[in-house]
């Protein structure tokens, strides 16, 4: 009787959708359609599905400040009942959600249930036209010839069955896993399997993670309790494909599968070098490499220290990136590192020293700067002549250099500076290339009386 519950718990239901167009800012159709589960059929609360969807005419590169979000809800019979995930980036076309948790709730048991997944801000939104059922936790059950039937339903310890009590059958609820953390991962990544019934020792067990191909790959399990399996990815998984890997992560033992099974996406690192390997801000720069993978899921990052800077890309393939530096950072080492669109670093290491000039003080600073004044900057790493670089002020262009060293320089005016704030600093072929210094003009100069 309880197998054939379990086989009425698990018949597949079909997802089919409705989706409503809209004109976007280019004039074309925007829809999101074929919203689907990609879990057992009839899902049971505390298990992971993966919500998938179909999405056409939706920029996946918005202008900064503007990119357009999704909004994924369940409703009931028709009514709202709640949200499941919030500004969701449209990018997207899948949601990883454990069943039953929803932003500041719960979604009960029951039937009646739909799948929304909406493009927040508009009417474009896609739906699972048949309702569906959300189950309880079902109690997976194994029948072990011998002992007695566990009334309590807890897995008995090996060999804790007196044999005086041995009876027809022992009643054992099988391992449930209920989440991998974090799921979106490296190869060599170690991972926490929360769960229940996976026994206090591994015995005959195997933690594995299949593709969709049926490959397996077993996970080194380096702690493992009653409810939590701690283990490392396989260093080798997935290094030989360029993109994103998702494989089913379960208990497996010599008789065959023993749990449910979770997602887990294996991400493809990548190996990066950069060239040149030195120059001032602006500088354009080569990153060879592979598995770069798809600009709009990845992104480039300069960092020094905490600090992040933006730069400028010229191209992106799989081997090759092309970007350059932003104007006027500071020297010093930074590092090139590419991540994914949730931030995980898949390589890095690329180091790029830029030996940019230093102003630390121009004098005078303050006062009138009629034609002809002169003042001095000082600072580090100016070079021992110019070399085509040039001291600019801001809003005044050019001015005439006199004496140049690589810790000082002298300037003439060759037109008076108007009254207010300029910025003093200095450029090489048209870019600059060292911070800015400020100077305050007070007024011109007084006339003699």
């Amino acid at each position: 009787m309880l197998l054939s519950r379990f086989k009425l718990l698990m018949l597949a239901f079909a997802m089919t959708v409705i989706a409503l167009p809209a004109t976007g800012l280019a004039g074309g159709s925007l829809s999101i359609s074929n919203v689907r589960p990609s879990g057992p059929a009839g899902p049971s609360i505390g298990t992971m599905m993966v919500i998938q969807w179909d999405s056409s005419g939706i920029s996946p590169l918005p202008a900064a400040g503007s990119q357009q979000k999704l909004k994924i809800w369940l409703k009931q019979n028709g009514y709202a009942s709640c949200t499941i995930a919030d500004n969701v980036s449209a990018q997207l076309k899948s949601h990883s959600w454990q069943v039953g948790n929803c932003l500041g709730g719960k979604a009960a048991p029951g039937s009646g249930y739909q799948l929304v997944v909406e493009l927040k801000g508009t009417q474009v939104k896609g739906e699972s036209l048949q309702p569906f059922q959300i189950q309880q936790t079902p109690r997976y059950i194994s029948i072990i010839p011998g002992g007695v039937v566990n009334a309590s339903g807890v897995q008995p310890a090996q060999g804790s069955l007196p044999t005086a009590q041995a009876g027809p059958t022992v009643v054992v609820i099988k391992p449930m896993i209920q989440s991998v953390s974090p799921s979106n991962v490296l190869p060599g990544t170690k991972v926490t399997v929360n769960g229940t019934f996976f026994s206090p020792t591994a015995g005959a067990k195997q933690l594995k993670m299949i593709d969709q191909a049926g490959n397996a790959f077993r996970l080194n399990v380096l702690r493992w309790t009653d409810t939590l399996l701690y283990a490392e990815v396989p260093p080798g998984t997935g290094l030989n494909r360029d993109a994103v890997i998702t494989y089913d992560v379960g208990l497996w033992d010599n008789s065959g599968k023993l749990s449910n099974t979770v997602p887990i996406a294996v991400q493809v690192p990548c190996t990066i070098a950069v060239t040149p390997t030195k120059g001032p801000g602006g500088t354009q720069v080569s990153l060879v490499g592979d598995h770069f993978g798809n600009e709009r899921f990845k992104e480039l990052l300069l960092k020094r220290g905490m600090q992040k800077y933006p730069v400028k890309m010229i191209s992106w393939s799989n081997q090759q990136i092309i970007a350059e530096l932003p104007e006027g950072i500071t020297s010093g080492i930074y590092q090139f590192s590419v991540a994914n669109s949730s931030g995980l670093q898949l390589c890095g290491g690329a180091t790029f020293e830029v030996n940019a000039p230093l102003i630390r003080s121009v004098g005078p600073n303050s006062g009138p700067f009629p034609k002809d004044a002169k003042f001095a900057i000082t600072g580090m790493g100016f070079g021992p002549a110019t070399n085509g670089r040039e001291v600019r002020i801001s809003s005044n262009g050019p001015v005439k250099t006199y004496i140049w060293l690589d810790d000082g320089i002298m300037v003439q005016l060759e037109r008076p500076l108007t009254k207010g704030t300029h910025r003093v600093s200095i450029y090489e072929a048209g870019r600059r290339i060292s911070n800015e210094v400020p100077i305050t003009v007070t007024g011109p100069v007084p006339r003699k009386q």
